[in-house]
């Protein structure tokens, strides 16, 4: 599986997931290029392609389609996520994570795909391209975070609104920016 760019006078304007057989991946392509048609930077569309590119390969791996990726999957994926080795040195000096394969995907890496893939459903939704009714990368209202208002700073949306992301009610996680919902924030 692999990410191509395609780059028009030094930027990149187009972004294209190719799987292992050569195939386009044409629902992600789609999407990537909704990004680039709503102003995405040619960077975001970059990553967004990388990071829908582990999605697509749990989606192979598991032998399902888009339809069957349901909140339980997503919980699936989310662990998938977890066990898989980074292939990028270490960016800062701290504590990881490691096996015998090498380095885990750090926390931030993962809740960055999650973030990517829930908005990926989003669009899918919207687009009338995934046959689920809602997106399997659900959002739940933190009350923890709700109560404790001014006291703690989270950043963002969600100290402005008390929401976190979360992967079906399981792992909770950084703040997702949505179409209009986090005008007040950083």
């Amino acid at each position: 599986m692999r990410v191509v760019k395609h780059v028009d006078g030094g930027i990149v304007r187009r972004v294209v997931l190719i799987d292992d057989a050569g195939a386009e991946v044409v629902l992600v392509t789609r999407f990537l290029a909704h990004l680039a048609d709503s102003g995405f930077s040619p960077n975001t569309l970059c990553a967004y392609g990388y990071d829908l590119r582990r999605l697509v390969e749990f989606v192979d791996r598991s032998g399902m389609s888009w339809d069957d990726f349901t909140p339980a999957r997503a919980l699936e994926f989310l662990g998938y996520l977890r066990r898989l080795p980074s292939r990028r040195s270490a960016q800062r000096l701290g504590v990881a994570v490691a096996t015998d394969q090498g380095r885990l995907l750090s926390a931030a890496t993962v809740q960055r795909i999650l973030a990517a893939t829930s908005s990926f459903f989003e669009w899918a939704i919207a687009a009338k391209a995934y046959g689920g009714v809602d997106n399997p990368m659900q959002k739940r209202l933190d009350a923890a975070l709700a109560l404790a208002g001014s006291r703690v700073h989270r950043g963002g949306c969600a100290r402005a609104y008390g929401y976190r992301t979360a992967c079906a009610g399981g792992s909770a996680g950084r703040c997702r920016r949505s179409a209009g919902l986090c005008a007040a924030g950083s």
